[in-house]
């Protein structure tokens, strides 16, 4: 299958408004938590990681009208089932966290840690879930370089500073945090 304009800009269109859907729910639940006692922790990478976000969306239109130019691009269709086989498990590991589900670290004293699940499997699933859909959206509209530097650029945020800044938190938070079923 050929992806067209209007396919294009109605996977964009969706992965955006997902993403604007996605951040209402987690500002909703930040301020209920916040009004609980959570407390935040690591907000100064947070600029980063919607910066990078939203690059993303502009590297991804530009890469792609770049490549429409010079040739038909075809839809990947591994690539789009990973993209869409990601957005099912983003569902259901919000849905997971239901209440405590925020983009922030957010920690109160006492709380138990979500073992239920995708996190009974992953440590931190939708940070995995963010790059398989990162790296999957673009290679689905033949947006190779968008899917590489992002895909690398995003790890690297989040094994270098979100997953250490959210593991302190929660040691903090929780006395303890185990370990044993770290995966990412």
């Amino acid at each position: 299958m050929v992806v067209t304009e209007l396919r294009f800009w109605i996977l964009v269109g969706l992965l955006g408004m997902e993403r604007i859907a996605e951040m209402i729910w987690a500002r909703i639940n930040e301020t209920k938590l916040r009004q609980t006692g959570y407390a935040e922790s690591g907000e100064k990478h947070y600029a980063a990681i919607i910066a990078l976000h939203l690059v993303y969306f502009a590297a991804l239109v530009t890469e792609y009208h770049l490549r429409a130019r010079q040739c038909v691009i075809t839809v990947s269709p591994v690539a789009l089932s990973v993209f869409l086989i990601a957005q099912c498990l983003r569902c259901w590991a919000m849905i997971t966290l239901g209440r405590r589900f925020t983009a922030r670290i957010l920690t109160k004293q006492g709380e138990i840690l979500t073992h239920t699940g995708l996190y009974r499997i992953v440590r931190h699933p939708i940070y995995l879930i963010v790059e398989l859909e990162l790296v999957s959206c673009a290679l689905s509209v033949g947006a190779s370089v968008t899917a590489i530097a992002f895909g690398i650029a995003n790890l690297l945020l989040l094994w270098l500073v979100r997953i250490p800044a959210e593991d302190r938190a929660l040691a903090t938070a929780l006395k303890q945090v185990p370990m044993s079923d770290v995966i990412l």
